[in-house]
């Protein structure tokens, strides 16, 4: 059974390998992702609407894949999967914790349901990355925040 499994992961990568240049595999790939996580519309009209866009529709910075913050990404409403912009992944991430924020269901802070994953997300900024937990229950995605406050409390002292 591994031997299968090893030939099947190989066949996968020598494909990929191959394929993962071409337009239409990268096209595949985002919109597959796009899929996966919830969003919802014409895939192909919103395609070619991500391809042109050249600027962050929010601060308007060039768009770069040399940095993660200028990276381009597709903002989506968690709840209902529509499209609302194209924008730089530090606009996303902004956007997303004032929605998230508003939207908490936990009555805690950096805690709330992701629709998308089915799960409790514990979401925090630290070194300046944004870090996502996601969790079955409520009581784990506590426990992760308490104990990431002992940790900091710890240090501060």
């Amino acid at each position: 059974m591994e031997k299968i499994l090893i030939k099947r992961e190989y066949a996968r990568n020598r494909y990929n390998e191959k394929y993962k240049h071409q337009e239409k595999y990268k096209k595949n790939q985002i919109i597959s992702n796009w899929r996966n996580r919830g969003v919802v519309g014409d895939y192909d009209l919103l395609y070619k609407f991500y391809t042109l866009t050249t600027h962050c529709q929010k601060c308007n910075i060039v768009f770069s894949n040399d940095s993660r913050s200028t990276k381009k990404c597709l903002d989506h409403c968690h709840n209902t999967g529509e499209f609302r912009h194209i924008l730089c992944h530090s606009c996303n991430v902004k956007d997303l914790n004032r929605v998230k924020h508003i939207n908490n269901k936990s009555g805690y802070s950096n805690i709330s349901w992701d629709n998308t994953h089915k799960k409790w997300i514990y979401m925090k900024h630290i070194n300046n990355k944004h870090i996502r937990r996601y969790r079955k229950t409520l009581y784990e995605a506590l426990a992760i925040k308490f104990a990431h406050m002992m940790i900091y409390n710890f240090k501060k002292k």
